[in-house]
């Protein structure tokens, strides 16, 4: 870009950080050609912002060819230039395979240098490493370590990763009040699993006092956020309170929404709830269908279910299937489905069990090669 000449006709040095801001306008407009050009001129002259944007540039292939080894290179000048950031997604890149070899190793070394030089999102990328062993071994007070590095600095999702270490006694003891702390930490950084995860220990006022109110208001807000499962779990909150046609109402709502996106244990419950009471054939149908979806994925209560719905309430009644979902139950160990398993193939005849048996092993072979 061309300087501007002073009155005294001499030429005066263009502003780095306006034309970086430029840049970005053009990127942010589409311009990705335009702004990844002048992203590498500011670079050349060392500009750290523009270093880090055109090494992104790079990386993501926007504007020009993928190039990791550029991307590299300009993430690493403004990293040292002060930018942690620039460590931070040399590690995104090695740990997704982005333009290179994924190696998780190698990530974590890139994420500790992020870490030091004061990256609290990289923090929390280390505690998830040394927590699900991802790259290294797993470490869970090197990882409560880093979560807590990475808490400090307001890192949003590590309020959560670190409340679920305390709530469900991950390498350390049981600590729902440190849980709760976090959660409400994760909650006030607008975390959508902080909320939920909250809103269950209020419900069952687990290190903290029960507020069923609070906890149905966090497990909407959580719902707001995209989080699927609060969907299931508001409906059997809302299920075990006094009925009423407003709570039946939003708890099918809910259930609905949450079956359509797949959650197999809401469509188990918005088959339970379907057919509480008077059910009308329709309703039914749609309950016996939605059991059928979630026994099919795997779902073992459905699975018994079914089991008990061919033996007992199906017209005719079905032996032969309800000794196949019995079976897949029993597989997945439920003790009730065992029992009945092997009592309804005690009534067959032995065709008709090699059947049975033949068909639950075509089944689970089936289930490998998904």
């Amino acid at each position: 870009m061309f300087g501007r000449r002073s009155q005294q006709g001499k030429t005066q040095p263009s502003d780095p950080q306006k034309d970086h801001t430029r840049a970005v306008e053009a990127y942010n407009a589409g311009r990705l050609d335009t702004a990844r050009a002048a992203f590498q001129v500011l670079a050349e002259k060392g500009f750290a912002k523009s270093q880090y944007n055109f090494g992104m540039m790079n990386r993501r292939g926007e504007g020009g060819p993928r190039n990791f080894e550029a991307a590299k290179h300009w993430l690493l000048r403004a990293a040292q230039a002060g930018l942690h950031e620039g460590f931070l997604e040399i590690g995104v890149a090695y740990s997704n395979g982005e333009g290179v070899d994924q190696d998780k190793s190698e990530a974590v070394l890139w994420y500790m240098r992020a870490a030091l030089a004061g990256s609290p999102m990289a923090a929390c990328y280390l505690g998830h490493a040394y927590r699900l062993a991802e790259g290294v071994s797993v470490d869970i007070p090197l990882a409560i370590i880093f979560y807590e590095q990475a808490v400090a600095g307001g890192q949003t999702d590590a309020f959560n990763a670190l409340g679920t270490i305390y709530d469900n006694g991950v390498g350390v003891a049981v600590d729902r009040v440190r849980a709760a702390e976090l959660y409400e930490g994760g909650v006030a950084a607008g975390d959508g699993l902080a909320a939920k995860n909250l809103a269950r220990l209020l419900e069952f006022g687990w290190g903290v006092e029960r507020d069923v109110a609070r906890a149905i208001s966090l497990y909407e807000l959580a719902i707001s956020r995209g989080i699927l499962e609060a969907s299931n779990e508001l409906a059997c909150l809302l299920g075990d309170l006094p009925e009423t046609q407003q709570n039946q109402v939003r708890r099918v709502e809910l259930l609905s929404q949450a079956a359509r996106l797949g959650d197999l244990r809401a469509q188990y419950n918005l088959a339970r709830a379907l057919t509480q009471g008077g059910a009308s054939p329709d309703a039914r149908e749609q309950a016996l269908q939605l059991y059928h979806s979630a026994a099919q994925a795997g779902l073992v209560e459905a699975q018994s279910y079914l089991g008990e719905w061919f033996a007992v309430f199906s017209d005719p009644r079905d032996p032969v299937e309800a000794a196949f979902w019995w079976g897949l139950a029993a597989e997945q160990g439920d003790e009730t489905a065992a029992l009945n398993f092997d009592s309804v193939m005690q009534a067959l005849d032995a065709e008709t069990t090699r059947a049975v048996s033949d068909r639950l092993r075509q089944h689970k072979t089936d289930a490998a090669h998904k």
